[in-house]
């Protein structure tokens, strides 16, 4: 699994994420890819669940990721993560098996 491109736009107060991820053969049913942030102010860690997964045309196993998010933070702030996906179940953001595009 891994990242290809990712855009940023920014749009009425609003960043729009789009990112690609190439899964290679999990279903993408079996991950959930989303945005991340660390913690301001003592707050808790920003987590947002990108939309969509649609393939992309002509790829194999590859989709895109759309996420809308309100522009109270630098752009650079957020980063996509790749986690593993089943319905019920808690992964700590911690986890050493994720995979973040900056890492």
């Amino acid at each position: 699994m891994r990242f290809g491109s990712l855009a940023t736009e920014q749009r009425s107060g609003h960043y729009i994420f789009q990112v690609l991820v190439c899964l290679n053969e999990p279903d993408p049913k079996a991950v959930q890819v989303g945005l991340y942030a660390d913690p301001q102010n003592g707050d808790v860690p920003f987590r947002q669940p990108m939309q969509g997964g649609e393939p992309l045309v002509g790829s194999t196993n590859a989709f895109m990721y759309l996420a809308s998010i309100p522009a109270a933070r630098p752009a650079s702030d957020y980063t996509p993560r790749l986690v593993s996906y089943t319905p019920g179940a808690s992964v700590p953001p911690e986890a050493p098996f994720i995979c973040r595009r900056d890492d």
